[in-house]
């Protein structure tokens, strides 16, 4: 598939408040080709929320991690996962406004994003909370009303004017604590061709099994559609896939079936952008990447991945590893998901191994 050629993002305008929740031409596009009753855009509509429910800030404001993305100045999204102590990591200052404080490390593309970008549209945000000690997760998106650093510290204003639950499938179960660590910049390739990763940053995709995917819906009609996504994507370690070809690095996630809103996969539709953090839990490493996305479907989807008809292929373009980057303990063994697939080779690597590969019996969705 042709890589799209993004337009130019609109022009400076404070993002509204007002937001439209009916489903876009990308989400509706995945969906029919998943065929999706037809009833799932209406449920989207009546499910998701302007304001965040009571027990939605109540949720946030005791995490003492919370994963959030943004685009940076070329409209990529990036995605980090922020820590702090839960009693001033996040603030819930009303139903529309959450206000958050965090030390990120150097070189984090969320940080960098945030403080060196002027354009309007690179203050829009997505967050998603995640409990993983008990898998209760909930969705929020807005925009960046204002931001400041101070001693090391970064201060956001959170509008939010999208607000979400999500089921607790495929989350790995872990207790986590806080512990202070000492980040170092590993490799930092914001923006690079012929991307090659090394083994360290291979080892931190095949060891995970919670990736966070944020992509992206910019409308150049009308601003009051425009929004960010973040969500949670889980499975067994190694359930996500990476290869090389020509010079570039691709990573390759299988679809796992889900609410079938197709809102991630959506925007990736329309967008043609996504961006991913792979957390190590062990060492406490993160990898960021952020790349030109496709949805690829049925046979096509196949051929390079068997036995899975729809997966999501990132083109890599930039990426940041920071080793110890993420500030806190594993303090217990991780629990998979009842509900996870079997992890799922690429074709070429069945090929290595000698394995054939049979013919999907079951359509996975997300």
């Amino acid at each position: 598939m042709s890589e799209k050629v993004l337009s130019p993002l609109p022009p400076n305008i404070m993002t509204t408040r007002i937001k439209a929740h009916y489903q876009h031409e990308g989400e509706l596009f995945v969906q029919k080709r998943r065929h999706v009753p037809p009833d799932v855009p209406k449920m989207v509509s009546e499910t998701v929320h302007d304001d965040m429910p009571d027990q939605h800030t109540e949720f946030f404001t005791h995490l003492s991690y919370f994963a959030i993305a943004t685009i940076d100045s070329d409209g990529r999204p990036w995605a980090t996962i922020i820590v702090g102590s839960p009693t001033t990591l996040i603030y819930a200052v009303s139903k529309i406004q959450l206000n958050v404080s965090v030390v990120l490390p150097e070189g984090d593309p969320f940080f960098s994003s945030v403080v060196n970008t002027v354009n309007a549209t690179s203050r829009y945000f997505a967050g998603i909370g995640v409990d993983f000690s008990n898998r209760r997760r909930n969705k929020v998106a807005g925009f960046i009303a204002s931001s400041n650093v101070v001693n090391n510290t970064l201060n956001m204003s959170l509008i939010t004017n999208e607000s979400l639950g999500n089921c607790p499938k495929y989350i790995t179960v872990r207790k986590l604590e806080y512990c202070g660590r000492h980040p170092q910049i590993g490799a930092d390739h914001q923006n690079a061709d012929n991307i090659s990763l090394n083994q360290e940053c291979l080892d931190i995709i095949s060891q995970a099994s919670t990736i966070f995917l944020a992509t992206r819906h910019i409308s150049n009609v009308s601003d009051n559609t425009s929004d960010l996504g973040v969500n949670h994507r889980g499975g067994f370690p190694g359930f996500v896939r990476t290869y090389e070809e020509n010079g570039n690095t691709y990573i390759v996630i299988p679809d796992y079936s889900g609410n079938q809103f197709y809102q991630s996969l959506g925007n990736i539709e329309r967008d043609r952008l996504a961006g991913v953090v792979f957390p190590c839990f062990t060492t406490g490493d993160m990898l960021h990447v952020t790349g030109i996305a496709e949805n690829i479907y049925d046979d096509e989807a196949e051929r390079i991945m068997p036995r899975v008809t729809l997966i999501t292929r990132i083109k890599l373009n930039g990426y940041v590893w920071i080793k110890e980057a993420l500030n806190l303990k594993l303090l217990s063994p991780e629990q998979y998901s009842l509900y996870n697939p079997p992890v799922r080779y690429l074709a070429i690597e069945l090929e290595k191994m000698k394995k054939p590969s049979k013919p999907a019996t079951t359509n996975a969705t997300l």
